[in-house]
């Protein structure tokens, strides 16, 4: 289920906008965004709730795909941060 995990990806890309925003305070802005911090966290809010929404739906009529979907996506983070880890001891 792709679109779910597609999803789930831009709640990781916007939510990094805060994560950076804060780490990187002093960083030169290439673009404002309006009304920041309430366009983003409406966006996250309202993606979390709809990702949530489709997840819960189809695992109510049996369907689990986007549940593997997510799973197979999280199940990339621990080979990402023992990749990092591989090349920082390199």
């Amino acid at each position: 289920y792709f679109v779910v995990v597609e999803w789930a990806a831009l709640i990781f890309a916007v939510g990094a906008v805060f994560v950076l925003r804060r780490k990187m305070a002093e960083a030169p802005r290439p673009f404002r965004t309006p009304a920041y911090p309430w366009v983003p966290l409406f966006f996250l809010l309202g993606t979390v709730i709809g990702v949530s929404a489709i997840v819960w739906g189809q695992i109510q009529v049996g369907n689990f795909s986007p549940v593997y979907g997510l799973a197979i996506a999280v199940a990339g983070f621990p080979v990402h941060y023992l990749w990092k880890r591989l090349k920082r001891s390199q």
